[in-house]
């Protein structure tokens, strides 16, 4: 699907507020509420736009969190990242060019939850030769950027 400037438009004010209505997101842009309807319904069908709610970790006592970067041999890579995709912990998961194979961000409740993964779980995962972990003190920012 291209994206045009009415899309571009509609995804920007999303971006600003998930939560305001087709009929808003219609009178700010000048179109009808049924094309930003349709075109909504087209964006999030093709994998364009997800719309999500953000929560706030901390508000759920997920005070602790770490980026990881995780070394993986070569023929192991997927099966590696097929074992961490399905860890609640590990909110997000890349695979990287450079000094690690694995981009890993998990958030746990407490320094004891994170020694426990690293621990009992990561250390134990076929294909790990080496990992570097990165405690997060303080988040400046979450959620999304602006795209488009």
């Amino acid at each position: 699907m291209k994206i045009d400037e009415t899309d571009r438009k509609i995804i920007a004010l999303l971006q600003d507020d998930a939560r305001q209505s087709n009929a808003a997101i219609a009178r700010d842009i000048g179109v009808s509420e049924a094309t930003i309807r349709r075109r909504i319904r087209m964006l999030v069908d093709d994998g364009t736009l997800a719309i999500r709610a953000i929560p706030n970790p901390n508000k759920f006592g997920l005070n602790t969190s770490a980026l990881i970067g995780i070394d993986v041999q070569p023929d192991q890579l997927e099966d590696t990242a097929k074992s961490l995709e399905g860890r609640e912990e590990v909110q997000y998961l890349a695979v990287s060019t450079g000094r690690y194979d694995l981009i890993c961000f998990i958030l746990v409740h407490t320094l004891e939850d994170l020694r426990t993964f690293l621990e009992s779980y990561l250390s134990k995962v076929p294909g790990i030769r080496k990992t570097e972990t990165l405690v997060v003190l303080d988040v400046k920012k979450r959620g999304a950027g602006r795209i488009g």
